[in-house]
């Protein structure tokens, strides 16, 4: 099950930002595997508003409900996979070249993207 897009991210995403991120070969396989459960499953290939990470239990493609995306956060949090971590793991990830930016990017005084309400050059700009 691949997380829910962190609200950071997501403010991000409403800034104008957007990012591609290189794979691992066990991400690349789970992706493929929902993709050939969403096959079997709907009898169809995932189309663009379709969800890749779909809830089983419904009869036509629906993203999980928001109650359950509430609980698979708690439980990745109990373990560590918070908010925190994905800032920290997206930081790493752009030191090591494997996460590349495209689209608009934010500006020094723009509302920075961890929602903080800081300008972006006092928050994460720093």
């Amino acid at each position: 099950m691949a997380a829910p897009i962190p609200k950071a991210s997501l403010r991000a995403a409403e800034a104008g930002a957007s990012y591609s991120l290189h794979m691992s070969p066990e991400a690349k396989e789970l992706i493929e595997r929902q993709e050939e459960a969403f096959r079997l499953k709907f009898g169809r290939d995932i189309g663009p508003g379709d969800p890749v990470f779909f809830d089983p239990e419904a009869d036509t493609p629906q993203p999980f409900s928001p109650e359950a995306i509430q609980n698979m956060e708690a439980q990745m949090s109990e373990h560590g996979f918070n908010e925190e971590w994905f800032i920290r793991n997206q930081a790493q990830l752009e030191e090591e070249g494997l996460l590349n930016r495209a689209g608009r990017k934010l500006g020094r005084n723009d509302p920075c993207w961890c929602g903080s309400g800081k300008k972006y050059k006092r928050c994460h700009g720093a």
